[in-house]
C-alpha cells in the first residue's frame, strides 16, 4: 500500500498526487513540493489515503514540508511581482506586434523561474 495526498496549486486547478513522506497532513494544509518547475506551494485538497501499489502509475514525488509562515510571505511577494512581469510582457507583445494573448504569469516558490501562460 502507498500513502498519497492530493495537492492543488491553483484555485480551480488540476489535483496532483504526492507522497506525504511521513508528514502528518490534513485537508487545507499548505505544503511545499518539488515539481518540474522547482519548489511550489500547494494546498492539500484530498486527505491522506492509501492506494494499492498497482494503482500508482508512476513514482510519486514527496512533499518537502508543511508550508511555514516564510513560505506564505514569499508566495505573496512573488504574486505582486507577477503582476509587474505580466504588465512588462504585455508591453513587449504590443511593441513587437506578436500574435499572442497573454493569460497569466507565475513564479515558482523560490523565485528562480517565471512562467508566462499564453
Amino acid at each position: 500500500m502507498a500513502d498519497i495526498v492530493g495537492v492543488r496549486f491553483k484555485r480551480a486547478g488540476k489535483i496532483y498526487d504526492f507522497d506525504p513522506a511521513g508528514i502528518e497532513l490534513e485537508v487545507g494544509d499548505y505544503v511545499v513540493v518539488k515539481t518540474a518547475r522547482g519548489q511550489e506551494l500547494g494546498k492539500v485538497v484530498i486527505a491522506l489515503g492509501q492506494v494499492l501499489d498497482g494503482e500508482v502509475t508512476k513514482e510519486l514525488k514527496p512533499v518537502v514540508r508543511k508550508a511555514e509562515p516564510e513560505d506564505m510571505e514569499q508566495a505573496e511577494e512573488l504574486e505582486a511581482k507577477e503582476a509587474n512581469a505580466l504588465a512588462e510582457c504585455a508591453k513587449l507583445i504590443a511593441k513587437f506586434r506578436l500574435p499572442m494573448k497573454l493569460l497569466s504569469a507565475e513564479y515558482n516558490l523560490d523565485g528562480t523561474r517565471l512562467t508566462f501562460f499564453l
